[in-house]
């Protein structure tokens, strides 16, 4: 299964270093390749360094393509940490 979304960034410091780890740990959990695309560039979503590297700012969209037998529940897990701003109040 192939699931291509896009996420808007809704916390107010973007994905800084507490947003990016829980992204790559979502990603490295998953059975399913787990890519993001932001303007141009599209990085795998299991490095950190690579996700801070984009430097991705409150209200942008980025784009994540998800391929693989659990695709739904990575895609599931993401948006849940998205729609609570990765935990910050």
């Amino acid at each position: 299964m192939k699931i291509v979304q896009a996420l808007t960034v809704k916390n107010v410091f973007g994905l800084h270093a507490r947003p990016a780890g829980m992204i790559a740990g979502i990603a490295v959990r998953s059975k399913s390749s787990v890519k993001i695309r932001y303007k141009n560039e599209t990085i795998d979503a299991r490095s950190m360094i690579r996700i801070l590297i984009l430097a991705v700012h409150k209200s942008d969209d980025v784009t994540f393509t998800i391929e693989g037998d659990d695709a739904q529940a990575t895609l599931d897990a993401l948006t849940h940490a998205f729609e609570t701003k990765f935990g910050e109040a």
